[in-house]
């Protein structure tokens, strides 16, 4: 009959509807996002959005893998990095084996990163590549890092402490919270109040350059304060230089540093110009 038949229909197609709704579409359930960060496609990114768990890494067979640089404008925060719609979801940032170095801006503005583990072959971060604009960094693992460009984060937030085994630069400074830095030795270059703002204990006395001005009768050779800059080198201005450089115009050495000639209304010294040569001779009164 004809209503038996219409309702026969209508079970088949509840059917057919349950069966194609209950299964869901790949493109709405998969939560991992992936791409390339080199022109050459070594380079591996994957994101995955539930976790906010973003994992570089080179294509096997490979060898070492460099990362791009990539821009961020500095007002908008916003830039060409291909993970750009993601940035402020990444929570954890694992870099596995063969990735040399950390592009430029690569992660700008990932205000919510709290981890940066992995790192075993990375060498290079550059600038801007962590700056976070945030405060819940909390772990940072950079055991084979040489360079840490400018205007990076990474000893911010609510890093206490940090070890770089092998670090030889460093263009950023510490944050409040830094309790302990662990560097091969004092011939780092970093900016000389790199610390000056942390909580470790022996800044207090400005023993080392990095922790503001040297005290009286030192000076700053490399990162660290001496009383003598030692063969080679002369002290002058507080700072040790290459004795080959000579102590300059009003100054004259004495033992390893560069004094500077001071003249007095008596005319302590007697200064002279040679016109052709342009040598100058001081000629000092006993």
């Amino acid at each position: 009959s004809f209503g038996f038949g219409f309702a026969k229909v209508m079970a088949l197609t509840l059917i057919f509807t349950l069966i194609t709704t209950s299964e869901p579409r790949a493109e709405e359930t998969s939560t991992i996002v992936t791409g390339t960060c080199n022109d050459d496609e070594t380079c591996l990114w994957k994101f995955d959005t539930s976790t906010g768990k973003m994992t570089i890494s080179a294509v096997q067979g490979t060898g070492k893998v460099s990362m791009k640089n990539y821009f961020c404008n500095d007002s908008t925060r916003i830039g060409n990095r291909p993970w750009e719609n993601y940035i402020t979801q990444i929570k954890d940032i694992v870099v596995e084996e063969n990735i040399t170095n950390i592009g430029n801006d690569a992660f700008q503005n990932a205000g919510n990163l709290e981890t940066l583990t992995g790192m075993k072959d990375v060498k290079t971060i550059g600038f801007d590549s962590f700056a976070l604009y945030g405060g819940k960094l909390r772990l940072v693992e950079l055991p084979s890092v040489e360079v840490i460009g400018k205007f990076n984060d990474l000893f911010r937030g609510q890093i206490t402490s940090v070890d770089l085994p092998n670090i030889k630069e460093i263009y950023s400074s510490f944050g409040a919270n830094i309790e302990y830095v662990g560097l091969p030795d004092w011939n780092v270059n970093m900016p000389e109040n790199a610390f000056a703002n942390t909580k470790i204990p022996n800044c207090s006395n400005e023993n080392h350059a990095a922790c503001g001005s040297c005290g009286n009768d030192y000076v700053k050779s490399g990162l660290g304060c001496v009383s003598d800059c030692g063969v080679g080198y002369l002290g002058k201005e507080g700072r040790c230089i290459d004795s080959s450089l000579g102590c300059g115009a009003g100054y004259r050495q004495f033992e390893n540093f560069c004094n500077r000639i001071q003249y007095t209304p008596a005319e302590a010294a007697k200064v002279l110009r040679d016109d052709n040569t342009n040598e100058v001779t001081i000629t000092f009164k006993k």
